[in-house]
């Protein structure tokens, strides 16, 4: 019954049972106290009582008796012993047995009971005999004594016992009763002795080896051979055979056990304790060696500190040192100031110093490697000459073998580093599978956990960085933020999942939740604000910044994006500029757009090479080109067409030919064109002071309606452009032809259209009142429509 704790049967009481006559029987009384699992028993419980000569072992004395079903209330039971005559004078001790009434096996309850000397009165059953010498008729018996007193009776017919002969009274070859030593005494004596107490004037022998002496002044010498060669030391105890053996001057040393301090000559203020502990030692002070073998070969290494089996068993000159542990600075010879606690802690060390190894197995193999703090079960085992490295936690830099400077922090931190320096791990698993990475600062439980070889990487937060293999001068902060990083490079990461899926890209800037969040190879790309450029992938040279800017690209180069949902449905498109909230937001494919101020491209999708300057300025229709709107609310509708301000309408400036000015002015605001027939450069003067023969000009649309656009080739530069043929405008209306001073035609006065323009604005003006009021109804229903796409776009936080 495992319930039943040793050592539980207290207050004893034994007592013999008198019989109503007063004669006394071998009966006794047994009263105890039990508890079940610390707690005082009640119930029914069966008990059997067995008599021993000894504490423990021994022999059995009298019969076995059992009490069965004994009642016990609050721990408390007494029962009734009869073992016989069992109490003859010498020690009894009783061992009580207990289980639960009808249970399994008894247990046995340790210690067993000393007896008392109480119930030795039963020796009295034994001394009836003597009574028959109380009547003073028996003392007849005396005259057989030949009248002679009992205590003077000797035997007279033996003269050996009347003639005096040596040893005389007083002889030496006596043990005398004296209070004064006596002298020139030697005695042999067979058996077994007892005595009070025994004064050795020098020491104690057996089998003729002196196993305890107090030679010199204060010191205790317990063991064969202890202290043997001991002269001058001081204060010294040594127990166990051989225990200082060798000590001559050696003082306030204290060896306990088997050759412990055996080569002790002068050494000091030691302490050392196990078999053949200090065994070396000949002049080393101030040591404290515990354990089978501890600082076995410690000669004149002061200050040392070695508990356990073998620890620091093979230190030699190594001084202030602490060796906590079986194995613990096991090879250490003389490397000094080291600290190792636990198990085979720095067991291989030899001469590194001022190490801090703590747990079992910390620094395991380091050898020759100094200035480390390995803390934590097997924290930097495989260390071997490495310095200046400081581990903390269960198997942080376990493999580290010559690595230095590093500092791991948390469990498995570090664990694979074998040759990396210059490193700092921080959280559980970080930096595990750096090997030779260098100069990598990992701050967060799994940060920067595949990193093998890569260097100059900063990982701060909770698996940053977590598969960066050769990676390099990678910087990521945040939960997650480069966590699928290999072999990126010059990477600046912050935010929590920031750049979390980039393997391979490089010079990358990503700040804010999920900024680049997606992105893999993409390179040279800066992304600020939550969720910006979160959907790139091999995307490069980007720039997106705000909230959502950007966050659904995917492949699109070169494009800059400025503002809350800038660039927010852009893909692929490429070399576009985005400057304000939601410029450019529905705009997919287009490449090479600038669109410039709040909602500016906000309308359409598509389109290439446009300029849209303003807040709100935006084309009427999709896939645009070169189409330019500035101004706020500004609308342009066609491709290659200017529209400034909300009024609209197309504008087209074409300068043909070569213009050529030796020197300009500077800060001219006045416009110049040549005069005919000279040629020369002349201001564009419009006042009537100029001016003769002044009529109204009426043409309008019949002029603008026949005139044709054309696209054409220079002849001189090559390149492609648009306009009029001036021959033909000359055939619609003379005064819009430029003529040289022979009278040819040269060109088209294209300032000049403008007044042409204004008749046929005039023209339509009518139209254009009737449909103002039903244009205001439609932009009222495309700026809902637009609301809408931009509620249903925006991304979800």
């Amino acid at each position: 019954m495992n319930k039943f704790v040793a050592c539980l049967i207290v207050f004893p009481l034994i007592a013999f049972t008198h019989l109503p006559v007063g004669a006394q029987t071998t009966s006794i009384t047994y009263q105890g106290k039990l508890q079940t699992s610390a707690v005082p028993a009640t119930g029914s419980f069966d008990f059997e009582f067995l008599l021993f000569d000894g504490l423990s072992g021994g022999n059995q004395v009298g019969p076995a008796v059992a009490r069965n079903g004994v009642a016990v209330t609050d721990g408390v039971f007494a029962v009734s012993l009869d073992f016989g005559e069992s109490f003859t004078g010498e020690g009894r001790f009783l061992e009580i047995r207990v289980k639960e009434s009808g249970g399994g096996a008894f247990t046995v309850l340790a210690p067993r009971q000393n007896i008392t000397s109480a119930p030795y009165s039963i020796k009295s059953l034994i001394a009836d005999g003597a009574t028959a010498a109380g009547t003073a008729d028996t003392a007849t018996n005396a005259l057989s004594l030949g009248g002679v007193a009992a205590g003077q009776y000797v035997i007279t017919t033996d003269a050996r016992l009347t003639d005096e002969r040596a040893p005389t009274a007083g002889s030496a070859n006596y043990i005398q009763n004296t209070i004064i030593q006596q002298p020139a005494s030697n005695f042999s004596i067979s058996g077994t002795g007892t005595a009070n107490i025994l004064n050795a004037a020098a020491e104690y022998r057996i089998g003729n080896e002196r196993i305890l002496s107090t030679v010199g002044n204060e010191n205790f010498f317990v063991g064969i051979g202890t202290g043997g060669g001991n002269t001058t030391g001081t204060f010294n105890s040594f127990i166990g055979s051989d225990a200082g053996f060798s000590n001559s001057t050696g003082s306030s040393n204290s060896f306990f056990g088997r050759r412990a301090g055996r080569s002790n000559t002068t050494g000091h203020d030691n302490s050392f304790f196990g078999q053949s502990a200090g065994l070396a030692n000949t002049a080393g002070e101030g040591n404290s060696f515990f354990g089978v073998f501890a600082g076995a070969s410690n000669t004149t290494g002061n200050s040392n500190s070695f508990f356990g089996l073998a620890a620091g068993t093979a230190n030699t000159t190594g001084l202030s040192n602490s060796f906590f542990g079986s194995g613990s600075g096991f090879k250490n010879t003389t490397g000094t100031s080291n600290s190792f606690y636990g198990f085979d802690s720095g067991s291989l060390n030899t001469i590194g110093a001022r190490n801090a190894f703590f747990g079992r197995g910390a620094g395991f193999n380091n050898t020759t490697g100094s200035d480390n703090s390995f803390f934590g079960l097997e924290a930097g085992f495989s260390n071997t000459t490495a310095v200046s490295n400081s581990f903390f936690g269960q198997h942080s830099g376990r493999d580290n073998s010559t690595g230095a400077n590093n500092s791991f922090f948390g469990r498995s931190s570090g664990q694979s580093n074998t040759t990396g320096s210059f490193n700092s791990f921080f959280g559980r698993g970080a930096g595990f599978n750096n090997t030779t990475g260098r100069d990598n600062s990992f701050f967060g439980v799994g940060a920067g956990f595949a990193n093998v070889d890569g260097n100059s990487n900063s990982f701060f937060g909770f698996e940053a960085g977590n598969r960066n293999t050769t990676g390099f001068s990678n910087s990521f902060f945040g939960d997650g933020a480069g966590f699928s990083n290999t072999d990126g490079r010059w990477n600046s990461f912050f935010g929590v999942f920031a750049g979390r899926a980039n393997t391979e890209g490089d010079d990358n800037a990503f700040f804010g939740r999920a900024a680049g969040g997606f992105n893999t190879t993409g390179s040279a790309n800066s992304f600020f604000g939550s969720s910006a450029g979160e959907s790139n992938t091999i995307g490069g040279s980007n720039s997106f910044f705000g909230g959502a800017a950007g966050i659904s690209n995917t492949e699109g180069n070169n494009n800059a994006f400025f503002g809350l949902n800038a660039g927010l449905e852009n893909t692929t498109g490429g070399d576009n500029s985005y400057f304000g909230v939601s410029t450019g937001e529905v705009n997919a494919t287009g490449i090479g757009n600038s669109f410039f101020g709040s909602g500016a491209g906000s309308v359409g999708t598509g389109g290439t090479n446009n300029t849209m300057l303003g807040r709100d300025a935006n084309p009427t229709i999709s896939n645009l080109s070169h189409a330019t709107a500035i101004g706020a609310g500004a609308r342009v509708s066609t491709s290659n067409t200017i529209v400034l301000g909300r009024g609209g309408g197309p504008d087209a400036v074409i300068v043909p030919g070569t213009l050529t000015v030796g020197v300009v002015g500077t800060g001219g605001a006045t416009e110049v064109c040549r005069t005919i027939p000279s040629g020369l450069l002349a201001s564009c003067g419009s006042s009537l002071f100029y001016k003769s023969d002044v009529r109204n000009f009426t043409r309008g649309l019949e002029v603008v309606s026949r005139l044709r656009p054309i696209s054409f080739d220079w002849k001189g530069g090559g390149f492609r452009d648009l306009g009029f043929a001036a021959e033909e405008v000359a055939g619609v209306e003379p005064l819009l032809a430029s003529f040289s001073d022979k009278g040819e035609i040269e060109g088209v006065k294209y300032r000049q259209i403008t007044t042409v323009l204004v008749n046929a604005v005039n023209e339509q003006q009518a139209q254009i009142e009737e449909l103002r009021a039903l244009i205001a109804i439609q932009q009222r229903q495309i700026d809902d429509l637009k609301k809408r796409q931009k509620t249903s776009r925006k991304p979800k936080k």
